[in-house]
């Protein structure tokens, strides 16, 4: 079977995207026997696929020893899954146990069999692993299943519990590893069909309409056609949990907590008195063992990691990467910054001189440049800069100021610097008169608008800025304009039209019909130094210019336009030349 080229590039995006979740989750070591439970479906040949991929190019040795459980339901075709192990030459075992009589036995007609079934599952996992030697048991979830099970939990279950990417059972016998975890359940299912694998539909299971959790994934389903990247920005949220603005006092002592010495009391007087005139008591009062303090917090973030993976590999991209991360942590300690923590591809820092937060995100993006070409590949470096009041709790920090500094990095394309008045401000003017002034923008999350500043770092438009003080922006746009063509339809993007949006909804204005694309794929937007393509899709885009060998795969991230090329929307690939969108700088 022909694999066709976008199937080749998912496939790629999913090892990439299952390589990053084993490293952050340590959940495989050199040495490791892995149990890899395939159940016939589309998560579990994807996982096997992608973990078979990893052993030949990870740096660590580790075996795997595939299993199925045949549970003898009706019409199950047994000898699907030996013939297709050993075309693929694996070690396998094939455990056959007659759950389904057990389970139509206990379940009455018309109840969910998920719970009882799946005990009965765990239970042969576990005993299997045992028996074969097994250090870590693989299992298929995505992040679909994860995010779904947090829900199911708590509006069913009444606790706010999801599905780790990795889990020691409650006996300490067995190490439960999910390496899907960050892959969504969209692009496996692509990847399952593009790959042409064996799936074997659950018939006990899967025609239940009645399922909690398919309801779930209908309530989920809804969420995505609204208000895209919800299902992620759920995910983001588990990996970023604070226990002290939850209510279980097993994970936080509140019966513990004090108020700042002698605030309580004066501010109680004050509220007595009439003198508080909104009737609210100050931060100070919120009863915790936090500090209050005034500090610069810094957002940076590494963008174009996800492209850079498909680009040069998974060895040669984590150097790149860990090379940023390291020319991030210098710049903080050559600034005496402070990290706060890492997130993802990014950090949060504090510093307690504003102008010295600034100057380190100018390290920060002069270093990136200053890396070779071949050492960062399509690697940008986005930054947010912003002074005030926080809350520190311990090593962290908490308050609007650190909710306002990560909505300015949302804000952010990539290579910029941005940061508000309140900031400028506080430093000294030589400083202040480089920065460029946005203006007033709103920004997502607040009700007002705010003063926004773009710091320049390149060399060169430090310079135009010492010459052109008065300028508003780097570069004056207005005569400038691009044209895209698709098919039978011409869009131009300039100055009087600066987007442009892509999709499979009529009112785009570059209108594709195809299943594969999103109805508001991506858009072309015309900014101050240049055209830029941005995604926002799910399926992604592909991205080729004139005189670059290599295209770019973007998903939810953006890529300066240059002279002219191609872009490929949803499954299209540069092999397709007919869903190729030109366009044409002038």
């Amino acid at each position: 079977m022909k694999i066709s080229r976008s199937t080749q590039k998912l496939g790629k995006s999913l090892i990439s995207s299952a390589g990053k979740a084993i490293n952050d989750y340590q959940m495989i070591e050199d040495g490791d026997t892995i149990l890899v439970c395939v159940s016939g479906g589309k998560d579990s040949l994807t996982m096997l696929h992608v973990l078979l991929s990893l052993q030949r190019s990870s740096p660590v040795t580790f075996r795997l020893l595939v299993m199925n459980l045949d549970q003898k339901q009706p019409g199950f075709p047994a000898e699907v899954l030996p013939a297709y192990f050993e075309q693929l030459r694996v070690e396998y075992r094939i455990v056959e146990v007659d759950t389904y009589s057990i389970v139509k036995e206990k379940i009455p007609d018309g109840k969910t069999t998920c719970s009882l079934c799946s005990r009965l599952r765990r239970g042969l996992i576990y005993r299997t692993a045992s028996e074969m030697g097994a250090s870590k048991i693989a299992l298929g979830h995505h992040r679909d299943d994860v995010v779904h099970t947090l829900f199911l939990n708590l509006l069913f279950g009444g606790k706010l519990k999801a599905m780790p990417p990795k889990l020691l059972s409650d006996d300490g016998a067995n190490v439960v590893i999910r390496p899907l975890a960050y892959c969504n359940e969209d692009d496996i299912a692509r990847f399952a069909r593009g790959m042409g694998f064996p799936i074997i539909p659950c018939n006990l299971c899967g025609t239940q309409d009645n399922l909690q959790r398919q309801k779930i994934r209908e309530m989920m389903q809804e969420w995505e056609r609204h208000f895209p990247g919800r299902c992620s920005a759920v995910f983001t949220a588990l990996q970023n949990v604070t226990p002290s603005h939850l209510a279980d006092t097993r994970l936080f002592d509140f019966k513990s907590l004090t108020s700042v010495a002698g605030t309580a009391e004066k501010a109680a007087d004050k509220v007595v008195a009439g003198s508080l005139s909104d009737n609210k008591l100050p931060t100070q009062l919120y009863l915790s063992a936090s500090v209050e303090d005034e500090i610069a917090v810094v957002f940076a973030d590494i963008v174009g990691s996800t492209s850079l993976y498909l680009e040069f590999g998974d060895q040669k991209a984590f150097a790149a990467i860990s090379a940023c991360k390291q020319y991030m942590q210098e710049a903080l300690a050559t600034y005496e910054g402070q990290l706060v923590k890492t997130l993802g591809d990014g950090i949060i820092a504090s510093f307690a001189n504003p102008e010295k937060a600034i100057h380190a995100a100018i390290a920060m993006q002069r270093n990136m440049q200053n890396m070779q070409p071949g050492d960062t590949g399509s690697l940008h470096l986005k930054v947010s800069v912003h002074f005030g009041k926080v809350l520190r709790e311990g090593d962290d920090i908490y308050g609007d100021t650190v909710n306002l500094a990560a909505r300015l990095l949302e804000e952010c394309r990539s290579g910029q610097i941005l940061t508000t008045l309140t900031t400028m401000l506080q430093c000294e003017k030589r400083l202040r008169s480089r920065a460029f002034d946005l203006g007033n923008k709103l920004v997502k999350g607040r009700p007002e608008e705010i003063n926004l500043f773009e710091i320049p770092w390149r060399r060169e438009n430090v310079k135009q800025r010492k010459d052109q003080p008065d300028a508003r922006f780097a570069n004056d746009t207005s005569a400038v304009g691009m044209t895209m063509r698709w098919r039978e339809e011409v869009s131009r993007v300039n100055s009087k039209t600066p987007v442009i949006n892509l999709g499979s909804d009529p009112t785009c204005e570059i209108h594709v019909a195809d299943p594969t694309i999103s109805p508001y794929h991506a858009r072309v937007e015309l900014r101050t130094d240049g055209f830029y393509l941005v995604d926002h899709s799910n399926t992604g885009t592909i991205l080729t210019q004139t005189g670059e060998a290599a295209s770019i795969h973007l998903r939810h991230e953006e890529a300066m336009l240059r002279q002219d090329g191609y872009f490929f929307l949803g499954d299209h690939s540069p092999d397709e030349p007919d869903y190729g969108i030109h366009y044409l700088i002038e």
